[in-house]
Parts: structure tokens; C-alpha cells; sequence
């Protein structure tokens, strides 16, 4: 099986340039911005409200993208295969390696939702009332910026820094990384939940962490088998599923 090897000038710019797209994507969402302290928003007008929450995940692309580009090959993580993306096989490859486990992370948000709603329903709907999440965002920012920065930039940082310590790259370095990603992904989504929630509830907390964290693993575990396009491809398609059920549910 042949890989993709481009060089990691290449590689790199390619994926700043896609992240980049997903961060600018945020400029579609409106982010409540009552909960921010009263100096803040005296400072600052809306617009530049707006403008200053993308210097974050900018940030963390440029550093994650360095790090994965320097280090993906060396732990032996990829992209993409070329050769499963010829035409003849590339439909079954994506639904399988792709689509079917972006499902999966999808049913798997689906289920904690369902759980948490019979112990925090009050807090639930008002994090659902306050999340504004457009579909470009969620597509571009959540299914390609989050996998740049937290699959291709930490989870292999990661990978390299256990193989390092056990001098070893076999299927438990891959899995404390790939868990270690994933919850660090959880977490990161808690600053956001800040803004919609002024005094979230330690349960409103476990619920933030362990969605994101079950995705999360999914995702990783693709990155590592299946390269990091059918891990967004996957993020993305779980997006999909949750806004198939946003809209059943009316």
C-alpha cells in the first residue's frame, strides 16, 4: 500500500490553509456573550468580541500543525492512502472507514444526551438554547480545525512522546494517546460551555467531557488505522447525524 508523502512544508501548509477555513467558519456563529466579565464587555465592541475569539484556536492551529507536520510520519500516522482513494474503491473505503464510525461517535453523543437529559434536563435546554452552531461551522471548525489540532497535532505529539518513554510504537501507546487526545478534546469544549452556562453544575461538566471524550476516541482510532482525512470525515459525518436528530426532535 502506497502512502502519501509529501513533504512536510507541504503537508503543513495544506492543513493551515484547510484549518484556517474551519477557523474562519466561527465568524458565522453567534457566541452569547452576557456571561463575560462587565470590563470586557465594556472594552470591546461585539465585532471585536468576535474577532478576538478566533486568536485561540488560531493559535492552536499554527502550533498544531507544526508539531503534527514534524512528527506524524516519525510515529507512523498518515493523512491518506492514495491507493484508497482510487476511484474504484474510494465509496466503499470512505463509507466504511469513514462514514460508518463518524455514525457510531454520533449515536454514541446521541446516548449521553439522552442520559444526562434525566439528570440535568433545566441545564440541558439552556445549553441547547444558548449553542448556535451553524452547519459550516460545525463542518469546517468541528470536522477539519478540531481534527488538525487535536488528532494531528496532540494525539500524535502524544504517540511520539510515549514511544519515546516505552521506546516502543505498539497498540498501547497508540490507545493512551488516542484516549489522552480525547479527553484533553473533551475538555476543551468547557471554555465554550462557560459562555452559555454562567454556573454549570458538575454533572453539566461530566456531560461536556465525556460526549466529547467518546467521540473523541473514535476519531483517534481512525487517525491512527485509517489516516487523518477519514478521521474528519468522520467528524464531520457525526455532525451530521446529531443535526438529523436536532431536526427530528424538533
Amino acid at each position: 500500500m502506497t502512502q502519501s508523502a509529501p513533504s512536510p512544508t507541504r503537508t503543513g501548509l495544506t492543513l493551515f490553509l484547510a484549518g484556517l477555513l474551519g477557523v474562519a467558519s466561527l465568524l458565522t456563529v453567534h457566541f452569547p456573550t452576557t456571561n463575560l466579565p462587565k470590563r470586557i464587555l465594556e472594552q470591546f465592541s461585539p465585532d471585536q468580541l468576535r474577532l478576538l475569539m478566533l486568536v485561540n484556536p488560531l493559535l492552536l492551529l499554527i502550533i498544531s500543525v507544526i508539531i503534527g507536520s514534524l512528527l506524524y510520519r516519525r510515529v507512523a500516522l498518515f493523512i491518506l492512502h492514495r491507493t484508497d482513494f482510487r476511484p474504484e474503491v474510494v465509496a466503499g473505503h470512505v463509507l466504511r472507514n469513514g462514514i460508518v464510525p463518524g455514525v457510531v461517535a454520533g449515536l454514541l453523543i446521541i446516548g449521553v444526551v439522552l442520559l444526562f437529559r434525566q439528570l440535568i434536563p433545566s441545564e440541558l435546554a439552556m445549553l441547547g438554547k444558548n449553542t448556535d452552531l451553524t452547519p459550516l461551522a460545525r463542518f469546517m471548525y468541528g470536522g477539519i480545525t478540531e481534527e488538525i489540532v487535536v488528532r494531528f497535532g496532540l494525539m500524535t505529539l502524544f504517540v511520539w512522546l510515549l514511544s519515546k518513554v516505552f521506546r516502543s510504537l505498539n497498540g498501547s501507546v497508540y490507545w493512551i494517546a488516542i484516549i489522552g487526545a480525547a479527553l484533553l478534546f473533551g475538555a476543551g469544549h468547557l471554555p465554550a460551555m462557560r459562555l452559555m452556562v454562567a454556573q454549570p453544575s458538575s454533572m453539566l461538566v461530566s456531560y461536556i467531557i465525556l460526549a466529547n471524550t467518546l467521540a473523541g476516541i473514535v476519531f483517534g482510532w481512525v487517525y491512527w488505522r485509517y489516516g487523518l482525512v477519514l478521521a474528519m470525515i468522520a467528524h464531520a459525518m457525526a455532525h451530521v447525524v446529531l443535526l438529523i436528530s436536532e431536526l427530528l426532535a424538533g
